[in-house]
């Protein structure tokens, strides 16, 4: 360590850390090719942790998963686009390994500059991929298990700083029986997977997307009136099934993290079509029959509005493009309509050449990193 970040001005080694970790990753990478010492610095913890922190409170973006569409086919591309209230562009897609390219895949989550990609072979899950777009980097995991065409499944992708790496949980249906789940653990160091346990859950009624606090997985499984929500701690492989009480009249929409909590957001449509979007918190999901409280609410939202994310205090919308409304919508335009409060509602515009037809079907937060 006391190689690392040498220079003949006497500059203490974390100021050097603090000042190099800002440099743009490729200026990073052209340098650690030449300098052993900087080749050495590079891949510290300490400084990869360094740059990681920065990058995320100065170039935080969204990453996209789009459906383009064509008269002749379909196919999805991974886009990052700024997370702001300007019009964008979408003209070329992130990084994927060249076997991906027009090919059937899902994005499972973003975590430290990395993607989580599952791709589809034969409709039916195939491998998975870790992607670091930034440097090129990708890891190709096999699945824990053959799969079926029908066979429901829910992935999650966690970062654990505690012991810097990354873990992949995923749940699949038990074959034949009913209301049954295994759940399956990957460590990105040991890389290989651990059978966990097996749960009394329905994987087919888990919503798309996961959430993660503090090293805990959680996901949302809603059937009918009953609704709940499985977790898994990644270190201690502890799990828990906790049915959420006291929201019936809501429209359930998704799970969300709010900063250091677990939160629901959900839709209701009021008398005059309008909709109210809510987010609620629970200080202890410890407890079985602990009360959700009213944390967050937009009321009188436009009836076209369909949430379906909350990031930073703001909501993420985008059109029901079957109600009518006063915004002309174009094949080639998708709106994220960007809630921040009562009045401060924005709209940004994602558009794509006019040959192509744009969706809208996953968003997550990303900022470039080295990590591998």
């Amino acid at each position: 360590m006391d190689l690392l970040f040498e220079n003949p001005n006497g500059i203490p080694r974390p100021i050097m850390s603090n000042i190099f970790s800002r440099l743009p990753i490729p200026d990073i990478r052209s340098v650690k090719c030449v300098c052993k010492n900087w080749n050495r610095s590079c891949r510290n913890t300490g400084f990869l942790n360094e740059q990681s922190m920065f990058s995320k409170q100065n170039n935080t973006q969204l990453v996209i998963e789009c459906d383009f569409s064509t008269e002749n086919n379909n196919y999805t591309e991974i886009v990052v686009v700024a997370d702001d209230y300007k019009d964008e562009i979408i003209d070329r897609a992130v990084f994927i390994p060249a076997n991906l390219r027009r090919r059937m895949y899902t994005l499972v989550g973003s975590e430290e500059g990395v993607l989580c990609i599952t791709a589809w072979k034969d409709d039916c899950p195939h491998k998975i991929y870790l992607i670091n777009p930034t440097i090129i980097d990708s890891m190709v995991i096999k699945l824990p298990c053959m799969m079926g065409i029908y066979d429901p499944h829910a992935t999650a992708f966690v970062y654990d700083y505690s012991t810097d790496e990354f873990y992949i949980a995923y749940m699949i249906s038990r074959d034949k029986v009913k209301n049954s789940a295994k759940l399956y653990s990957f460590s990105s160091k040991s890389q290989c997977w651990d059978i966990i346990t097996q749960l009394e859950v329905h994987v087919g009624t888990f919503s798309e997307t996961s959430v993660h606090l503090n090293g805990i997985v959680f996901w949302l499984a809603s059937k009918a009136d009953v609704k709940k929500i499985i977790t898994f701690d990644i270190s201690s492989w502890e799990r828990s099934i906790i049915t959420v009480h006291n929201l019936v009249e809501q429209v359930l929409v998704e799970l969300v993290r709010v900063q250091d909590r677990i939160g629901l957001l959900t839709s209701k449509v009021n008398i005059d079509s309008s909709k109210d979007f809510i987010v609620w918190i629970n200080n202890d999901l410890t407890l079985r029959n602990i009360g959700w409280t009213q944390y967050y609410r937009i009321s009188n939202a436009h009836r076209a509005f369909i949430p379906y994310s909350f990031i930073n205090y703001k909501i993420f919308c985008v059109l029901d493009k079957t109600i009518e409304t006063d915004i002309p919508i174009q094949d080639s335009t998708k709106y994220l309509f960007i809630i921040g409060g009562e009045n401060n509602i924005m709209l940004k515009r994602l558009h794509c050449p006019d040959s192509l037809t744009l969706s809208v079907l996953k968003l997550f937060h990303y900022y470039p990193t080295l990590r591998k």
